[in-house]
C-alpha cells in the first residue's frame, strides 16, 4: 500500500508524463494565480481537491487481524487536479492542451512508481479519468483563485490507497475465561471465499482443456462433499466436477478441466464452490470468480485457398466445439474476420480480398500469425512453457496474396 508520500509522488508522475507532450519538457505545479504566459512552462497542473473514495470506505469493516489485533482501515483518496495552459496565443494554447488531453487518454493508468511511495506495490491500478465541468463549477472554481480564466480541463486520479504506519497495538492473548478457567466454545469460522485462480503454465491468462487449476481462497476446508460449479456467461451451461479429499485443503483446491472437449465451451466461466446435496447442514456458498476457458488450434498447417476470384477461405480446426449463440471471430496479424461459420469440428472463414486486406509473410511486422477470440477468451499464440521461443510457428497463416 501507499504511504504519506503517494500524493506529491502522484502528482509528480503526471507531470512527469506531461512533459513528454512539450518541447521542452518542463511542467509547473503552481496555483494558477502564479503562472503567466511569457514563462518557459506552459503547462500547468494544480491539485484543487482531495476527496475520498466512497467505495473503497466501505469496504474495511471493523475485524481483526491475523492474531486478533485490530486493523485500522486504509484511507483511500480520490485525486482532482486541473490542468491548464499558460500561452497567451489561444490557438497555441488549444494544440498544447490537445496534445495532453489525448496523452492520458491513451495512457489512462499511471505505472512505474518508485518504491519510496508504496504505490508500486499498490494491488488497484490509479486510474486517470476526464472529470467534466459544467460552466458554473468552473466559473465558481477560477473565482477561487482570482485569476483571469484560462483553457483548462479537470482529471481525477484514483484510487490511491494510503495505509497508516503506525503499529497495530498486540495485547496479550487470553489464557482463560471466566473465575474457574471455564466457558463456552465461542471459535467463530468466517465463510469461504474465493480470490482467485492460478493456472498451471505461468505466462497464461486462462486454463485449456486437460490442464489443472488451483483455486485460490481462505476457509475451503468447510466442505464435506465439495463441488466447483462452472457456468458459462453467454450460454448458462453448468459442468460439475468434483473434487477428492486430496487435492483440496483450507487455501487451495486443485481441479482438472476434463479430457471431454465436448463438455466444454471456450468462454468466461463463472466458477463458485459448495457442499454436495445429499449434506444435510451444507457450507455456505463461496463468492463467483471468473475463470476463461482458451480455445485452442489443434492444425498444424493453415493454409489459405481461393474459393473464386475475389474470395479466399480459411479452415482451423479447434477445440473445444464451438456452439450456436457463441461469438466467434478469427484473427490474422491485425485482422478480425467476424465472419464464421462452424464446420464439424473447425472454424471457416471467408473474405473478398479487395475489401479486406491481410498483410503476407513477408513484412516481418505484421506477420500473420492467426488467433481465435470466442465469447471473450483468446487462443495462445505462444507456448506458455517455451517463452523464449517466442510466437507458434506453426499458428503463420499460408498462401496469402
Amino acid at each position: 500500500m501507499s504511504t504519506s508520500s503517494a500524493i506529491r509522488a502522484v502528482t509528480e508522475k503526471l507531470a512527469h508524463l506531461l512533459s513528454q507532450v512539450l518541447s521542452n519538457g518542463i511542467i509547473s505545479t503552481k496555483t494558477p494565480d502564479n503562472i503567466d504566459g511569457e514563462n518557459q512552462n506552459p503547462l500547468n497542473i494544480f491539485l484543487y481537491h482531495i476527496a475520498v473514495n466512497g467505495t473503497w470506505r466501505n469496504q474495511d469493516l471493523p475485524v481483526s487481524g491475523q492474531r486478533g489485533q485490530p486493523r485500522r482501515p486504509l484511507l483511500a483518496l480520490n485525486l482532482y487536479y486541473l490542468v491548464s495552459v499558460a500561452e497567451e496565443k489561444q490557438l497555441d494554447a488549444y494544440d498544447i492542451l490537445g496534445r495532453a488531453m489525448l496523452f492520458l487518454h491513451e495512457q489512462p493508468v499511471l505505472t512505474g512508481f518508485d518504491y519510496a511511495s508504496g504505490i508500486r506495490n499498490q494491488r488497484d491500478p490509479i486510474r486517470v479519468t476526464l472529470q467534466p465541468l459544467n460552466l458554473d463549477e468552473l466559473t465558481k472554481l477560477w473565482s477561487g483563485f482570482q485569476t483571469p480564466y484560462r483553457t483548462s480541463v479537470a482529471y481525477e486520479v484514483g484510487t490511491v490507497l494510503i495505509e497508516s504506519v503506525t503499529p497495530d497495538p498486540a495485547p496479550l492473548p487470553v489464557l482463560s475465561r471466566g473465575e474457574d478457567g471455564t466457558g463456552w466454545n465461542t471459535a467463530i469460522r468466517f465463510p469461504p471465499l474465493l480470490t482467485g485462480a492460478r493456472f498451471q503454465n505461468r505466462n497464461q491468462y486462462g486454463a485449456r482443456i486437460g490442464e489443472t487449476v488451483t483455486l485460490i481462497g481462505e476457509n475451503l476446508g468447510v466442505y464435506q462433499k465439495m463441488k466447483v460449479i462452472f457456468q458459462h456467461q453467454q450460454l448458462n451451461k453448468q459442468d460439475i466436477v468434483d473434487i477428492d479429499a486430496e487435492t483440496k485443503n483450507d487455501r487451495e483446491i486443485v481441479i482438472k478441466i476434463s479430457e471431454l472437449p465436448e463438455k466444454w465451451r471456450a468462454g468466461v466461466y463463472l466458477v463458485h464452490v459448495q457442499d454436495g446435496p445429499e449434506i444435510i447442514v451444507p457450507a455456505m456458498s463461496t463468492n463467483q470468480i471468473p475463470i476463461a476457458l482458451l480455445p485452442e488450434i489443434t492444425g498444424t498447417e493453415l493454409t489459405v485457398r481461393d474459393v473464386d476470384q475475389n474470395h479466399l477461405r480459411l479452415e482451423i480446426p479447434c477445440r473445444p466445439p464451438v456452439k450456436d449463440g457463441q461469438r466467434v471471430q478469427i484473427i490474422i496479424g491485425s485482422v478480425e474476420l467476424k465472419n464464421v461459420i462452424f464446420d464439424q469440428d473447425k472454424l471457416v472463414a471467408e473474405w473478398n480480398q479487395k475489401q479486406i486486406k491481410i498483410p503476407p509473410a513477408d513484412k516481418p511486422d505484421e506477420l500473420p500469425y492467426a488467433r481465435l477470440r470466442i465469447d471473450g477468451a483468446e487462443s495462445l499464440i505462444y507456448d506458455p512453457t517455451k517463452l523464449e521461443n517466442g510466437f507458434n510457428t506453426t499458428l503463420l497463416v499460408k498462401g496469402l496474396p
